[in-house]
């Protein structure tokens, strides 16, 4: 029986953290259909740790993006995605 890397069990033990966290709120900013240009999550741990994760369409794979200013970060990301959508819909309405 071999032993298992340090590189894998790390692997697996971050696999394991991901999957113990629970979606607080998300943010898609494109076509949710296809492929969204931007779709994120804010995340909490069990600890009440928050973070926040990018979807990679290329890796097809959750990625964290934010360890650090979670809230203030987030904030940002929420008055983006409130200003793309308030232009598009009065595009829309001007139409």
């Amino acid at each position: 029986m071999t032993k298992p890397s340090a590189q894998n069990s790390k692997k697996d033990l971050i696999l394991f953290d991901i999957a113990s966290l629970k979606q607080i709120d998300e943010i898609i900013i494109g076509d949710p259909n296809n492929d969204p240009g931007v779709w994120i999550r804010l995340m909490e741990s069990d600890s009440g740790k928050r973070y926040i994760h990018s979807y990679s369409s290329l890796s097809k794979q959750w990625i964290m993006v934010s360890r650090y200013n979670v809230e203030e970060n987030w904030q940002r990301w929420k008055e983006t995605y409130a200003r793309i959508y308030n232009k598009r819909y009065q595009n829309q309405k001007r139409v």
